[in-house]
């Protein structure tokens, strides 16, 4: 297999990573800039933005996890994706850039920062909300991420230059329990980073729905990358109707997971009715916020799963493609929902700003590193295999 599949025509992704740096330089003068403006306008929005690529990110190292447990077939065709969005380098990235956050956590999370002598709610956290603790529990929760996703891609390479079955059968064992660890090192990290901006409010849901965020926004943009150069090496030896057919019902699978567990998370806390619960869904209530909910409920849950309940929609590439770009889209405005109310009432443009600056320093990162290594495994030559079969099917029909 050509080590230049990835520079293909059309397919160029060391190209998207050195535009992605120029745009991450010009992003850090933007972000300075904003940041001497309004220092609490420009927190927020540095939050909004981090934690929706961070998600991405983390949302390519689950499903690298998920592919190493369960070794599907459809996981072939993204893996080289997912090792680029979710691999160290990548991480190392994002603990570098939650710098900011740890620098403005007073400002941040000054609830809890700097709370009221009187609040016994906030007396009796104080012993896992403290600044240390918390900057320790991050620093913990990328090493974990850093050593599972270093070790995943050290082994995928091992196997590509000296194939042996047995590499394969470690990272299915070492993927069982790294799903197991995913989980529970994802719910803390969303519950110190998100959940913790409101430490009187919790929900027991949150860290699990927001596995599904992430994994949906990974596999919706790999969709999109598979689909859109289905007719560019490698991807031309390797897409068939089978694949889009597994792709589309697990972007199925993932969107109905989210819209389930969301209004789960709704109904729960609507029929408790208790003053500390909805709280939540009282700040977001109202205006902009009343319409921006009623627009992710529609475009991000409603319009795809009912689109994607049609086999046709996942056999035609085209219908396909656009799809992934509606679900990961619509991520953007799901964030901004979750994670702005928590500090204001309304938009800033340091929001956008900040967004398109780290999404620069994210796509500068993911192109060098998919640039590096051929964009299929060619320890498992199980979709080229598919392939032959399906054209010599058709031939012979």
């Amino acid at each position: 297999m050509s080590e230049q599949h990835n520079n293909a025509p059309g397919l160029n992704f060391a190209r998207l990573g050195n535009t992605g740096l120029i745009l991450a330089i010009m992003g850090v003068a933007v972000t300075i800039l904003s940041y001497t403006v309004s220092k609490e306008t420009f927190l927020s929005s540095y939050v909004f933005s981090y934690m929706f690529w961070v998600s991405l990110t983390l949302g390519c190292l689950g499903l690298v996890t998920l592919h190493h447990t369960v070794r599907g077939s459809w996981g072939l065709a993204t893996l080289r994706l997912f090792e680029a969005g979710g691999g160290p380098r990548m991480l190392i990235t994002f603990l570098l850039l939650f710098a900011p956050i740890a620098l403005g956590i007073n400002e941040v999370y000054h609830h809890w920062t700097h709370p009221d002598p009187a609040d016994l709610i906030l007396a009796h956290k104080q012993g896992y909300l403290n600044v240390p603790f918390f900057l320790a529990r991050t620093v913990l929760y990328f090493l974990v991420w850093i050593g599972f996703s270093a070790y995943f891609k050290r082994s995928t390479r091992q196997d590509d230059n000296s194939p042996d079955p047995r590499l394969g059968a470690k990272r299915s064992s070492w993927g069982a329990g790294g799903i197991i660890a995913f989980v529970i090192t994802m719910t803390f990290a969303i519950t110190d980073w998100v959940m913790s901006l409101d430490p009187h409010w919790f929900s027991t849901i949150y860290g699990f729905l927001f596995v599904i965020y992430s994994s949906l926004a990974a596999l919706s943009l790999a969709t999109f990358i598979i689909t859109r150069y289905k007719n560019v090496e490698p991807y031309k030896s390797v897409v068939t109707p089978a694949l889009q057919r597994d792709l589309g019902n697990l972007l199925f699978m993932f969107t109905m997971l989210w819209g389930y567990m969301t209004v789960s998370q709704f109904l729960i806390i609507w029929s408790g009715n208790l003053p500390e619960f909805t709280s939540y869904f009282a700040n977001r209530q109202g205006g902009f916020w009343n319409l921006l909910g009623a627009f992710n409920v529609f475009f991000a849950f409603f319009l795809p799963w009912t689109a994607l309940l049609s086999p046709r929609a996942k056999r035609d590439t085209n219908k396909l493609m656009w799809l992934a770009v509606l679900i990961f889209v619509m991520r953007i405005p799901d964030w901004y929902w979750i994670i702005i109310p928590f500090f204001r009432d309304h938009f800033a443009w340091t929001d956008v700003t900040c967004f398109l600056s780290l999404g620069a320093f994210w796509f500068w990162t993911f192109g060098k590193e998919a640039s590096q290594s051929n964009l299929l495994p060619a320890h498992d030559q199980r979709l080229v295999e598919t392939k032959k079969q399906s054209e010599a099917a058709h031939v012979h029909a």
